[in-house]
């Protein structure tokens, strides 16, 4: 298992509005590395609405692919997961942007984070 950052940008898609419960499935962007199993940490910042910080856990369900089939869509000929909602906390972070900065520096794409930090970002979200 590998734990990816993934940042969600609010004006495309409302993570807080459109997740209605645990076991939603939603689209994501990937990297070709992504399999299933593989833990997404749903990062919201520059948000004026509430802190930096990773509000949701997902879990890889489908592997990486291209998606072709709703032009709308953010993800729209990109390549992409379908992942699904483990964990959602709309007030405060899961994980605040300090302690996913001493796993990480870059929060600008969807990345994997170094594996020697896998136990300690899993005592973070349990």
């Amino acid at each position: 298992m590998n734990i990816y950052v993934s940042p969600i940008n609010l004006e495309y898609w409302n993570i807080f509005a459109n997740v209605a419960h645990i076991g939603h499935t939603e689209t994501f962007l990937a990297t070709k590395s992504m399999e299933i199993g593989d833990i997404l940490l749903l990062y919201v910042g520059k948000n004026k609405d509430c802190p930096n910080g990773v509000y949701a856990i997902a879990e890889v369900i489908k592997p990486p692919y291209i998606t072709i089939d709703n032009p709308n869509d953010y993800c729209y000929n990109k390549l992409s997961v379908i992942a699904k909602i483990t964990k959602i906390n709309r007030i405060n972070p899961i994980i605040s942007f300090e302690q996913l900065s001493m796993f990480n520096n870059h929060v600008r794409s969807t990345h994997r984070i170094n594996e020697r930090y896998i136990s300690q970002i899993i005592s973070l979200i349990d």
